[in-house]
């Protein structure tokens, strides 16, 4: 799923990802850090797993500014017990 699931439906998503959840379906969040409200979705869409925007990830390597990015949005969606991939 993108994160325009939740902008576009709303709430409404949030509670069908719910109802998918305890019927032992996962979910990943696609693009994670885009979108005008990129931080609360890990926190109201409850996904098993993020996958970091690639804008943000292909640059690590040459830009320090990139990697500290992607090192504290890694170490976040840890903390809240969410695989991470990009």
């Amino acid at each position: 799923m993108t994160s325009n699931c939740l902008f576009v439906f709303g709430t409404q998503f949030a509670l069908i990802i719910s109802d998918f959840r305890s019927m032992g379906v996962h979910f990943a969040l696609d693009n994670f850090g885009t979108g005008p409200a990129a931080l609360q979705y890990p926190l109201e869409l409850n996904c098993d797993i993020i996958k970091i925007y690639h804008s943000f990830v292909i640059p690590i390597c040459t830009s320090h500014k990139h990697s500290c990015m992607v090192t504290a949005m890694i170490e976040m969606v840890h903390a809240m017990g969410v695989i991470v991939t990009a």
